[in-house]
């Protein structure tokens, strides 16, 4: 069964009995989905810009929701928290004066494990990420790397590294807007 027959169905038994969802649902062998967190107001209200800005970044960058209910006008977004890391991470770097092309290109180096900070045993693992500009022949090179959380490497004129964004700090300061989003409803 694909996620949304399977939500609709978790849905349907729940709206019954709690009790008589679950015993049925076990019958099945299938639990209940975690329902994604935030629609397109708390997901703003937590990154700290407005629904159209939010609505950008999701186009620009194809960072789209982990769910969309409904198509056109009306639809629904729903973010999941790692919708809302990646989301940070694109704001961040903008506002840190990246152009979108480089945005771009930083957020499909980003992978699950650098953002979530653990590594594919699920060992935690907190990392940054850091911009180097490399010489090869007679051009400059971007190359986009990444190092351990708290331990990045000094950017001063001397050296290749140019921006470090400790990828941890960010994702804890995510967590803690969307504990008081959710603290006050």
């Amino acid at each position: 069964m694909d996620p949304i027959t399977i939500r609709v169905m978790s849905k349907r038994l729940r709206e019954s009995s709690e009790q008589q969802a679950d015993a049925i649902m076990d019958k099945l062998g299938i639990r209940a989905l975690e329902e994604p967190h935030f629609l397109a107001g708390e997901a703003a209200k937590i990154l700290g810009v407005t629904t159209g800005r939010l609505q950008k970044f999701v186009l620009r960058y194809k960072l789209f929701p982990a769910e969309h209910y409904g198509t056109g006008q009306g639809s629904r977004r729903v973010f999941s928290k790692k919708d809302l890391y990646h989301l940070a991470v694109a704001g961040r770097l903008v506002g840190d004066g990246f152009v979108p092309n480089f945005v771009a290109s930083a957020l499909e180096a980003i992978g699950d494990e650098e953002l979530l900070g653990m590594d594919s045993e699920n060992n935690v693992r907190p990392v940054g990420i850091v911009f180097r500009r490399v010489k090869k022949d007679r051009t400059e090179e971007r190359q986009i790397g990444f190092f351990k959380s708290g331990g990045p490497p000094p950017v001063t004129p001397e050296t290749p590294e140019y921006y470090v964004l400790d990828l941890d700090a960010l994702t804890r300061e995510i967590d803690r807007r969307i504990a008081a989003v959710k603290g006050n409803k």
